[in-house]
């Protein structure tokens, strides 16, 4: 749970939006916000349609040529200096965030509105707070422009933003473009539905995410462990889309604003079995696991994370067997692997082609040390390796450092075992 949010659920269910958007037409909005969490009138202030000009607008809106903003905001903008995204503490500055995104923190900033606004008591309805610190949340009360579109930056031009989705006069992404105070049709006050991450795509293009199993996956929670998707209420991976790993507000993780504390805590609240087959998972007696993909690696100088072999927007997520090898030789020398064992590296990735994942899982191994796990067939359906005849053993049997057997038939030949080691160099051909 994010520190500064005690009581994340119910902010959410207040409405994490940030408000401020120009005026609409009188009886309009007032129906509107009437029925939401920004009818800020007392309980007791009675019938909202009579409740004549000290009612429902001016407690936000101030009469014409009286607002500080051309929102006619009536409360007094914060003159907080607040921490943003990708901004040193040090470079932060007053007046940022503008516009209405600096209207909405005279609420939500928890520092200024909710206790002065006329008959109001001190944070009702459990507001949201977002404090001073916005570098957990989306970038806000920057211009928009041409420059930042493409597969770089992976942003779609803002000349093609249509739709509910804007940009204020300024050309600059503020708290109401993803959010309408005035109407909560849609969960968080947000302008239009984001299942299925129709709002994210909006400006956020993905080149292969809406084919991507992320982007297209029915899977489901199984209903044991934590719920992986507890404040939006959908029920698929896809439907959840960049819910399922992001937060827009408060996020765990600031970087890429991650919705869990770090990249492993965040794959495996799916991938733990729960949703998504356990690729990862407290290791076994005898078995082995990636090192630096476990929970509580981040203690490793160098944690390998998930997002290192696995591009989580892609068409495919899994690489196939060449980029896989070319993933693997990154970190793992080849040079210093035939040096360590000529008699078998060298022999089946020089001399017979075999890829890595011929003799060895990326992720863990259940039942032997070296992550060995024999393929049993490869991605095209043709057979790698199988069970001997005689006793049906397909095992790797550990002997102590750089020593070991192999039991298997492959490429034509039963290993009855295949030995390797100082004592072994050249047996098992």
């Amino acid at each position: 749970m994010h520190p500064k949010l005690p009581n994340k659920p119910a902010l959410r269910a207040a409405g994490l939006v940030l408000s401020g958007a120009l005026l609409l037409p009188g009886s309009f909005v007032r129906a509107d916000v009437a029925s939401t969490v920004h009818n800020l009138l007392p309980a007791e202030s009675g019938d909202v349609e009579n409740s004549g000009p000290v009612g429902l607008c001016p407690v936000c809106h101030a009469p014409k040529g009286l607002g500080q903003t051309t929102a006619l905001w009536s409360p007094k903008t914060p003159t907080t200096v607040y921490d943003l995204p990708g901004t040193a503490t040090s470079e932060a500055a007053p007046g940022r965030p503008t516009g209405a995104s600096r209207a909405c923190l005279s609420c939500h900033d928890g520092t200024v509105a909710l206790a002065v606004l006329p008959a109001l008591g001190p944070d009702p309805n459990g507001a949201l707070v977002l404090e001073s610190d916005l570098s957990d949340d989306h970038p806000l009360s920057f211009v928009f422009a041409e420059a930042h579109a493409g597969p770089a930056r992976e942003l779609r031009a803002p000349a093609t933003l249509e739709g509910p989705v804007k940009l204020d006069a300024a050309g600059q992404v503020q708290c109401t473009s993803c959010h309408d105070p005035h109407k909560d049709q849609f969960p968080d006050f947000l302008v239009m539905s984001n299942e299925k991450s129709a709002l994210c795509v909006t400006c956020h293009e993905l080149g292969h995410w809406q084919s991507s199993s992320h982007g297209s996956s029915d899977a489901v929670w199984s209903g044991r462990g934590d719920d992986p998707w507890p404040e939006t209420g959908l029920k698929t991976v896809e439907a959840n889309g960049c819910r399922s790993c992001h937060d827009p507000h408060a996020a765990a993780h600031p970087t890429r604003l991650l919705a869990r504390a770090s990249e492993q805590k965040l794959c495996l609240a799916c991938h733990s079995g729960e949703v998504a087959p356990a690729v990862l998972q407290a290791q076994s007696e005898g078995g082995s696991v990636h090192p630096g993909l476990h929970v509580g690696s981040e203690n490793l100088e160098r944690p390998v994370s998930c997002g290192d072999c696995h591009d989580p927007h892609a068409g495919s997520v899994v690489p196939d067997a060449t980029a896989a090898d070319a993933l693997c030789s990154q970190c793992h020398a080849r040079k210093r692997l035939f040096e360590a064992l000529p008699s078998l590296h060298a022999k089946h990735v020089e001399g017979a082609g075999a890829a890595c994942a011929a003799c060895h899982a990326p992720h863990r191994s259940e039942s032997s040390t070296h992550l060995i796990h024999f393929m049993r067939v490869d991605a095209a359906g043709a057979e790698v390796a199988r069970p001997l005849e005689s006793g049906g053993r397909l095992e790797f049997v550990d002997l102590g450092e750089s020593r070991g057997e192999c039991y298997l038939s492959c490429h034509g030949v039963a290993h009855e075992p295949a030995r390797y080691g100082e004592a072994h160099v050249g047996d098992g051909e």
